[in-house]
């Protein structure tokens, strides 16, 4: 199979500068999950999630689902309605579908009954974003993802969302 470039939203702001700068996250955080502030960071060996993994899954799979089904319609206004308000100001549906156009050509729907090897454990960024990252594994090839989510009022909403495959390592 061949290789998908790696494609990433999202939601950025550009200041008078010129500069480009993430919007600040929303206040306050989701309630069910601890305060941004009162998190200590831990050692990069040490991290532990913030989220439990069934949660994290649902998180995981509604959105490459609905980034999936975007890529399958051609119809990019639900991902961009799942999205924090910041990722809907930078993102609009016709944005959204210029960048994943190289992803239409993968159905990533088969790996999602699958769970997902973590490259980084969900965690609240310095920013108070709930980041994570990860492959799963398919024969031949692994369907990367890179997601990060806004608190808005008690759910996470998508504040950026990447997706890339590329081929597995060889055999060992």
């Amino acid at each position: 199979m061949k290789n998908a470039a790696w494609i990433m939203v999202m939601a950025l702001v550009a200041t008078s500068a010129g500069a480009v700068t993430p919007p600040a996250p929303a206040k306050p955080p989701v309630k069910s999950l601890p305060d941004p502030a009162q998190i200590q960071a831990a050692p990069p060996a040490a991290v532990t999630p913030v989220l439990p993994f069934p949660q994290a899954m649902i998180l995981i799979r509604s959105s490459l689902s609905a980034l999936q089904q975007a890529d399958e319609t051609g119809d990019y206004n639900v991902l961009y309605a799942l999205g924090a308000k910041g990722f809907q100001q930078a993102n609009p549906p016709q944005k959204l579908g210029q960048t994943f156009a190289a992803l239409r050509a993968y159905n990533i729907n088969s790996v999602l009954v699958l769970e997902p090897q973590f490259t980084q454990v969900p965690v609240l960024d310095k920013d108070g974003l709930l980041v994570m990252a990860g492959y799963f594994v398919s024969e031949g090839y692994h369907i990367n993802f890179q997601l990060a989510y806004q608190a808005e009022g008690d759910h996470w909403k998508l504040f950026g969302i990447s997706a890339g495959l590329q081929p597995a390592p060889a055999a060992k």
